[in-house]
């Protein structure tokens, strides 16, 4: 479980903690009651996105990072960053698997790593093609394998990919991110933030007699019997 989870995991553990303690709270009406849970929900329902914001965002920041260590390259070289331009454009043309194995091949016998990293670029962007994705897969598998670490970031940008758009992670992500089942006491109550916003304003309930009796008791005892 990564740390925006565990996280997750205990706000709606001090949510249902939160909601408890309401319930034996016997100063609050009906209403005030529901109210304070709503407030209590709704708090932890904006965390909760916040975290859920979080994780997407530290995943697409990783798979940034991954393509950069890929395909980036750091050069203030005019000439330089000219052929990388060309060579982006060259591979853009490409758009049979059969004809970029052929100028992969030409490029790495020529020895020109930069229209060889474009075509591998370009393999990479037509893997989702219906019909012969697997063929450009596999032509940018064979040249990640010749990059340093390339293979490992292949695999981990595969489990981001698969993280971000597979529907049962999906529905895995939403249930982690998800205050779940509402308490009772606001189920079918309409706007939780309307009633949430009256958490304050409804007045607590005045002690009991027997309460009062109680808190004079506890005053008493507290005090050594008033000597």
């Amino acid at each position: 479980m990564n740390n925006e989870r565990q996280r997750a995991a205990k706000i709606k553990q001090g949510l249902a903690q939160q909601v408890e303690a309401l319930r034996n709270q016997k100063n609050l009406t009906r209403e005030g009651r529901a109210a304070r849970i709503a407030k209590d929900v709704e708090d932890a329902r904006a965390k909760l996105a916040a975290l859920r914001q979080a994780e997407a965002q530290r995943l697409a920041d990783r798979q940034d990072e991954l393509q950069r260590k890929l395909f980036g390259v750091k050069t203030t070289d005019h000439t330089r960053i000219m052929s990388i331009r060309q060579a982006g454009e060259m591979a853009s043309r490409i758009t049979d698997p059969d004809e970029a194995q052929a100028a992969m091949n030409r490029a790495e016998r020529s020895g020109d790593v930069d229209l060889l990293r474009a075509l591998a670029e370009q393999c990479a962007r037509q893997t989702g093609d219906i019909k012969r994705g697997r063929e450009w897969q596999n032509l940018f598998d064979q040249w990640a394998g010749t990059q340093p670490g390339g293979t490992d970031a292949v695999e981990e940008l595969r489990e981001i990919h698969f993280e971000q758009t597979n529907s049962t992670r999906n529905l895995e992500r939403q249930s982690a991110f998800s205050v779940g089942v509402l308490p009772e006491e606001i189920r079918g109550a309409g706007n939780l933030r309307t009633l949430a916003a009256q958490a304050d304003e409804i007045p607590e309930l005045p002690p009991t007699r027997a309460e009062q009796v109680g808190a004079r008791l506890a005053q008493f005892a507290g005090s050594d019997g008033g000597y």
